[in-house]
């Protein structure tokens, strides 16, 4: 795992690195690894633990890719049935428990909706998890539905909660849940995302970033600053991996910024990255360090984009 890194451990190295591969371990059952190597003192044993947990990753990752094209079809199917839908659940046979969360999550930031994934076992019961959007308390509603008898058991916080429930009573879930949060995801902020200022290409330097890195480490309660670079014009943009998008965006000036969009194969604004050649964008997002041979170079975390009117 250490060898991936190509520069000092940053927020960034823990958070999308180390981090994925540590909880990696206890989504599929072999949490003891994880503490192995937090453990280790021996440098060639923890590199060992370091291997295990990476091919752990790799493993986690494609079964939650099964699981997420399968929950994305189901939702889609939904979604073409009923376009005015303000609660996504789907259900699937013997899903694995560890990444219906992640899975959850792909729903959420695909729809702008409240997402469940939840697992049916053989006795006709079905578990899982929900993720939400801003200013939608699904662990409240759940707590609801557990007191009105249609949920077993269930529990959470305003963004995440969890919940077991008969499958007989999957139906009657959808409907209190809708019945529940139609008003809060009407007045949500979902589609909204936040910008903290505007820059250019020629703007976003290696001194800019790592003053900026002074004020994490971010988080939920403390995000990473998001920059629009208005009116870019994308030079470059290829598939990167199963659903990333890398890409070059350029100022008028000519200046360019290299640039990721993670999970955007398929969005509507992933698509526009992949076409438009001829007009210039609006593209918003976060900026990090990229580190090659040694030298750092400003790269854009793609967070949205939008056509210009």
């Amino acid at each position: 795992m250490w060898q991936r890194l190509k520069q000092r451990p940053d927020c960034y190295a823990l958070g999308f690195m180390l981090g994925p591969r540590l909880n990696a371990a206890g989504r599929v059952g072999h949490a003891d690894l994880a503490l192995n190597l937090l453990l280790a003192r021996d440098r060639g044993e923890a590199a060992g633990f370091a291997q295990k947990l990476d091919q752990l990753n790799r493993d986690r990752q494609t079964v939650e890719m099964r699981i997420v094209d399968r929950a994305l079809a189901q939702a889609e199917a939904m979604l073409g049935e009923s376009s005015n839908l303000s609660v996504l659940l789907v259900t699937g046979e013997n899903w694995h428990q560890g990444v219906l969360g992640l899975a959850a999550a792909r729903l959420k930031e695909r729809f702008k909706l409240p997402s469940f994934v939840l697992s049916q076992n053989r006795q006709g019961v079905s578990s899982g998890s929900g993720r939400s959007v801003a200013g939608v308390d699904i662990g409240a509603a759940v707590r609801e539905a557990v007191n009105a008898g249609i949920v077993l058991k269930g529990g959470g916080h305003g963004m995440a909660a969890g919940l077991t429930v008969e499958g007989a009573k999957l139906g009657e879930l959808r409907a209190f849940l809708e019945d529940r949060l139609a008003a809060s995801v009407a007045a949500s902020p979902r589609n909204e995302l936040q910008v903290d200022g505007a820059l250019s290409a020629s703007g976003a330097t290696p001194d800019l970033i790592e003053l900026l890195e002074q004020a994490g480490p971010y988080g939920s309660g403390h995000p990473a600053p998001v920059f629009v670079f208005p009116a870019h014009n994308v030079v470059y943009a290829d598939p990167a991996g199963a659903d990333h998008i890398r890409c070059t965006i350029a100022a008028k000036d000519g200046a360019r910024i290299k640039a990721i969009a993670f999970r955007a194969m398929g969005t509507g604004w992933g698509e526009a990255l992949l076409a438009e050649r001829k007009f210039p964008l609006h593209i918003a997002g976060r900026l990090t360090l990229d580190t090659w041979n040694g030298k750092a170079q400003p790269q854009l975390q793609i967070e949205d984009v939008a056509r210009i009117a």
